[in-house]
């Protein structure tokens, strides 16, 4: 008989073992669930401990702490901007600074302040874990994970721990107009240095600085509303320098510049440039560009910088972050770019921001900015509004006086200033834009719009918008005098008596103001209630607006501090305003940098004044554009702008034609258009002395010669080299001198016939030969090389092309020297160290010695080329080291004067050398002026 009792029983069994494992099953999510619950709770617990830490110290010290204090050490304090971010410059950060508030006396009294973090007699306490700095949910934050810091340069190297906070330093660009340390750019970044005392602070839009700390006073986006500190993750690697808090460090305990350009688009960003740190390209080694991503923790390997680490956690969809009333709140990552920048910026008036969802407290309604102009001031006599024959709207400006510029409150001594408020007469009436310059109006005069708001951009966000109606923006001063040249040279405006112009920078504040006598005081700006700088909604990514979306001024002017900074026609001048006449003032009769006035789209605080800001004039930005001023009854036969005599064309690898792809062009510098010539890989083009032939680097593996229109192309080296670069023709046009390279690393220089044969090597005595430039007569080869004797010191070296009386003419040069010749092969133009050898400036010297003049400084400045006659340099113009894209500029011997000829369209490198048709391409005794060689004869002067 069967025995089904026992046959139950393992039936129970069965089930209950099945309930068992469901059980297990569905529990095991909650029990994680639980646990990262309880990790998160643990992070903000950790915050909140922090977030007394700083109010504490508050309290006694009526500031936030510094971000770090950095000391020099004998370098330049004018340049420290530009130093390494760890080492022996930096004594004691933030953390450090608030260890006796966290409950850590004994540890802070271990250190010796006097010593940089990186001395031996630190190496315990910066080497000392704390909980209360390390959020358990990130579980590459072990005491075993440290960071080793090296310094090649004094050979010594320091272990750091980890951690998971850092301190907001604000949402600017870490950048400034290179070689300028006094002008900060505009969008809130400075740096202000004293030689003589040896100092510096360094500091942005958010709570703390290098060098620099603020108080309660200073804080104008509110308690509840400004980010004190971030959360961060620890870093994955001993070369990961992410999350290194290392109580000295500066590394992972600041978190600088969110999305200035572009990388942070929030929380957790998985842009490859959101996390710009030192040893990115040795993490990208070890694991590979793809294994990081996939770790969310993308890295940058062409910039070795650390100061652009976002928040970011492991925590499922956001971040923690602790807020100035000492709230800690969830962030989540899907929150708007622009209200993630805007919480970090100390500028950003609390009340405007809308932070809906984010557990902020409850909060009053914001009134909608789109408010009723005051009472609009007519004019006595003349039609209160003009339209122009392209549908341009202008407002007439009655004549009258006003209180110009602001009281001197010493308020961070920031320049420019715009001190001492003066008295200021106009004494004529003019008409000036109703609104800023739009795309369509820019684009139908100049046949081009340069602007980064533009759908050929590929911008995110933008591509299905109609621009058209935007203000058109990344235009120079020049670009925008051309304009007014242009626009006053229609048959229409000339028959009228219409010449347009810039305004004055007392023409464009007093239109600003309209009416308003009074010195306008560092207080809340303005548009707080017109929003114009913020956009429709702060939570929209890009809050660049249609013109004339905010309701106008009392002259009948929209967007006057909003939208894009414009520029003026004066040059600046730090003094002018304590000397400049009463009335109808113009501005210095001379200078180095031009006037820009207002505010612009992204960036709040400062700039929402009716703000005085400089910039060269050949600079351009996505956050300037211009308006007109008109004039009535003035000379139809107004002067062009000054701008050099050109002739010719280039053969340049550029973008200029295509945003999107990069392209060889025959680029016409009077009209700077180009006409395609061949879209594959054409680094470094150079035309042969007749023009009828362009040699250049194929995909930079083969030396490919095609005829001058880019068709039927021969390969000279038939992969005889796995790298080449730098072609130079022969003045006879006979043979082409090269760069090549086994490994990309160490260059030698080569010569080959215009046929393909007789290749052969020249001079090898040096490390590394580049960048040869062929002498116009024939008999010698400049380049750049690496000194065996010196290790790491670059020379300017000439050699004969075959091969011997090898010496050298310059030393001490960048490696980026790319020499070229004059015409008549007298003098040379090459990139060389500025007096402080921090920065670079292209320079024109005699080749057999002499002085040296300065072409241009400011910035990276390289691969000149001559003009066939001489007058002429042009080159290529990077802000700095760690541009992404460069412009073309022509520098006018004889005016001293340089302008732009193509905006942002080169890579950085020296695929982007460019090259000048030779004068009478037709005539065999003329040879090529790319990479140094001239035609003969023809002077520079």
């Amino acid at each position: 008989m069967p025995d089904y009792g026992l046959r139950w029983r393992r039936t129970e069994a069965f089930v209950l073992i099945g309930l068992t494992s469901f059980v297990v099953l569905i529990s095991i999510p909650l029990i994680l669930a639980s646990r990262e619950s309880s990790r998160r709770s643990q992070c903000r617990a950790n915050l909140r401990q922090i977030g007394v830490a700083l109010n504490h110290y508050m309290e006694t010290h009526q500031t936030l702490p510094l971000a770090a204090r950095w000391t020099a050490n004998g370098l330049d304090v004018g340049s420290m901007d530009a130093a390494p971010l760890t080492g022996h410059v930096t004594y004691e950060n933030w953390l450090q600074l608030i260890l006796p508030q966290l409950g850590e006396g004994t540890l802070a009294n271990s250190f010796d302040h006097s010593a940089p973090a990186t001395a031996p007699q630190n190496e315990k306490p910066r080497t000392t874990p704390l909980a209360v700095l390390r959020c358990p949910d990130d579980a590459s934050n072990s005491t075993d994970n440290r960071y080793r810091y090296t310094d090649s340069v004094r050979k010594i190297s320091a272990d750091f721990v980890r951690g998971n906070y850092a301190i907001n330093g604000g949402s600017q660009a870490a950048g400034r107009y290179p070689g300028r340390s006094s002008a900060p750019i505009a969008d809130g970044y400075h740096y202000e240095f004293d030689r003589e005392a040896g100092t510096f602070q360094w500091w942005g839009n958010g709570v703390a600085g290098i060098n620099r700390a603020f108080g309660p006073g200073e804080f104008r986006n509110g308690m509840s509303t400004l980010v004190t500190v971030d959360e961060v993750r620890a870093g994955i690697h001993a070369v990961d320098s992410r999350g290194v808090w290392a109580l000295g460090q500066i590394g992972g305990s600041i978190t600088f510049a969110h999305g200035a350009s572009g990388d942070d688009a929030g929380p957790n960003s998985p842009g490859d440039r959101a996390d710009d740190i030192v040893g990115c390209g040795s993490l990208h080694e070890i694991f590979g560009p793809d294994a990081l991503a996939k770790e969310g923790m993308p890295c940058c390997s062409y910039w070795q910088s650390n100061a652009q680490a976002t928040a970011r956690s492991r925590h499922e969809g956001g971040v923690n972050a602790l807020f100035l009333d000492g709230a800690v709140r969830f962030i989540p990552d899907s929150i708007a770019p622009t209200l993630w920048h805007v919480m970090h910026s100390r500028e950003t008036p609390g009340d405007r921001i809308d932070a809906d969802g984010l557990e902020l407290p409850a909060k009053k309604p914001v009134t909608s900015h789109k408010i009723a102009a005051r009472k609009t001031i007519e004019s006595p006599n003349e039609p209160r509004k003009i339209v122009n024959s392209i549908g341009m709207e202008l407002s007439y400006i009655p004549p009258g006086d006003f209180i110009m510029g602001r009281p001197d409150k010493d308020l961070d001594n920031n320049v420019p200033s715009e001190t001492p408020p003066h008295r200021v007469r106009i004494t004529r009436p003019y008409y000036m834009g109703a609104f800023e310059v739009t795309q369509e109006q820019y684009r139908r005069l100049m046949l081009a719009n340069p602007s980064w708001h533009d759908p050929s951009r590929g911008l995110k966000g933008i591509t299905a918008q109609d621009t058209g109606m935007m203000p058109v923006e990344h235009v120079s001063w020049e670009d925008a005098a051309e304009f007014c040249w242009r626009l006053s040279a229609l048959p229409e405006e000339v028959r009228l008596g219409r010449a347009y112009r810039l305004p004055t920078e007392a023409e464009w504040e007093y239109a600003c103001r309209a009416g308003d006598d009074q010195p306008h005081e560092h207080e809340p700006e303005p548009n707080v209630v017109t929003g114009e700088n913020l956009g429709e909604h702060l939570k929209e990514p890009l809050s660049i607006m249609a013109v004339g979306s905010y309701a106008p001024n009392p002259f009948g002017l929209y967007d006057m501090r909003g939208n894009v900074f414009e520029w003026c026609s004066d040059w600046f001048e730090r003094d002018y305003y304590l000397h400049s006449p009463t009335d109808d003032p113009q501005g210095p009769n001379s200078g180095f940098l031009r006037v820009v006035r207002g505010a612009d789209w992204l960036f709040t605080g400062e700039g929402c004044l009716i703000n005085r800001r400089v910039s060269p004039p050949w600079t351009s930005s996505a956050f300037i554009g211009f308006r007109v001023v008109a004039t009535i009854g003035a000379n139809s036969n107004h002067p062009a702008p000054d701008k050099p005599e050109l002739s010719g064309a280039l053969a340049l690898y550029s973008s200029h034609r295509n945003p999107r792809a990069m392209e060889l062009i025959r680029f016409d510098p009077t009209r700077r258009t180009g006409t395609l010539l061949r879209e594959a890989w054409s680094a470094s083009p150079v035309w042969s002395p007749d023009g009828r032939q362009l040699a250049f680097a194929d995909a930079k593996t083969d030396i490919v010669v095609t005829d001058a229109s880019g068709q039927y192309p021969r390969n000279l080296t038939q992969k005889a080299f796995p790298f080449v670069k730098s072609p130079t023709w022969s003045p006879d046009g006979r043979q082409v001198a090269f760069a090549a390279s086994p490994d990309n690393t160490a260059w030698s220089l080569h010569v080959v016939g215009n046929d393909g044969s007789s290749l052969r090597q020249l001079a090898n005595d040096a490390a590394n030969l580049a960048m040869p430039a062929w002498s116009p007569d024939g008999t010698r080869i400049l380049f750049v090389s690496v000194r065996q004797d010196k290790p790491g010191v670059v020379d300017l070296s000439v050699v004969g092309p075959d091969g011997k009386k090898v010496h050298r003419v310059r030393e001490d040069v960048p490696f980026i020297a790319a020499p070229a010749w004059s015409p008549d092969g007298q003098q040379i133009a090459f990139t060389d160290w500025d007096t402080t050898h921090a920065g670079m400036r292209l320079v024109v010297a005699n080749f057999d010695g002499g002085a040296q003049q300065t072409i241009a400084e400011d910035g990276l400045n390289v691969f000149p080329v001559w003009s066939p006659d001489g007058r002429s340099i042009a080159f290529v113009h990077y802000e700095s080291l760690q541009s992404l894209r460069g412009d073309l500029m022509v520098h006018d011997l004889a005016s001293e004067r340089s302008t732009v000829l193509s905006r942002g369209t080169l890579v950085f490198g020296e695929d982007s050398r460019p090259s000048w048709l030779p004068q009478n391409p037709s005539s065999a005794t003329r040879v090529s002026v790319a990479g140094g060689s001239q035609p003969s004869g023809a002077g520079i002067r």
